[in-house]
């Protein structure tokens, strides 16, 4: 981050101020006093909860409090020096500003959201057997290597041909490719969601393409070795209902925010800027579909 985009920052919350996690009745306690102002430990608090260090030692604590008393310094330099009056410092300041306000309103519409219930928790385990129930992990042979969409149909046929993973390396070197080849371990929260789907009925020596969400970049892999790895209901239960309340809240924010357009004023005065705001089609292979229970359910193991 620039010097001067931090300074923005700091004036920006000294203006609006921000929502800090609930410190109890000391967190107006002042910290230090300077001719800017106080620092009080709500504001500490805040800086070392973006940081993720609540619990840090009191080292960690004194080096977050000199920085927020660096910032303070420097943020009453560009006042003394006006350059919070500059048009391009006004700019950025409304832009934090504006920022710092429509995170604290999504806040509060997402605490709004309903949590699920246990037989939500239930059906998202029985809909995702392959990241629970029927979780497998499979020991692999890998070749790593970009390819055109030219040359993506015979590597199909190749594949569909090939017997070892040789006869893809062979191809390749006929081809003039360069790749890469391992063995490791791969867990099916580490693959696409389909891709771990298919591979649930894959059996040992089944030769198999992976993409990355770009489809750019292409796997290819022989399974060596599928050994079972389930995660029982009850150890997933806690992680599906954090997964779950977060899908809501961000559908909720989403339903919320579509009406506050619905009921705008908003005029688009470039032709471009519509068709620049419309984001990627679920269905373009370029659009990453993972979910949060596909990429993270990796935490049970």
């Amino acid at each position: 981050m620039s010097l001067r985009i931090g300074l923005l920052i700091v004036l920006a919350l000294a203006g609006c101020g921000r929502s800090q996690p609930d410190a109890g009745a000391g967190a107006s306690q002042v910290l230090a006093r300077l001719a800017g102002g106080e620092i009080t430990l709500q504001q500490l608090n805040g800086l070392l909860a973006s940081r993720q260090a609540l619990n840090a030692d009191h080292t960690v604590r004194q080096q977050a409090l000199d920085s927020l008393i660096d910032q303070r310094l420097l943020a009453d330099f560009a006042r003394q020096n006006k350059l919070d009056r500059s048009p391009g410092v006004m700019v950025d300041l409304q832009a934090a500003a504006t920022a710092v306000l429509a995170r604290a309103a999504a806040d509060q519409i997402r605490s709004k959201a309903e949590r699920p219930t246990e037989a939500d928790i239930d059906a998202y385990y029985d809909a995702h057997p392959q990241a629970f129930a029927r979780r497998r992990v499979y020991r692999v042979d890998e070749l790593a290597f970009v390819l055109p969409d030219s040359e993506r149909k015979l590597l199909e046929t190749t594949i569909a041909q090939a017997r070892q993973l040789d006869d893809i390396a062979a191809w390749l070197q006929k081809q003039q490719r360069v790749f890469g080849r391992q063995s490791g371990i791969v867990k099916p929260e580490d693959l696409r969601p389909d891709d771990a789907l298919a591979l649930q009925s894959a059996a040992v020596g089944t030769i198999t393409m992976l993409r990355d969400a770009k489809g750019s970049n292409l796997k290819v892999m022989q399974i060596l070795q599928i050994t079972p790895f389930p995660v029982l209901r009850t150890d997933a239960r806690a992680f599906i209902e954090t997964q779950l309340t977060s899908q809501r809240q961000r559908e909720f924010i989403d339903s919320e925010v579509a009406s506050m357009r619905a009921k705008a004023d908003i005029q688009y005065l470039d032709q471009r800027a519509s068709s620049i705001a419309q984001a990627p089609s679920a269905a373009d292979p370029k659009h990453d579909s993972a979910t949060p229970v596909d990429r993270g359910v990796g935490a049970f193991r």
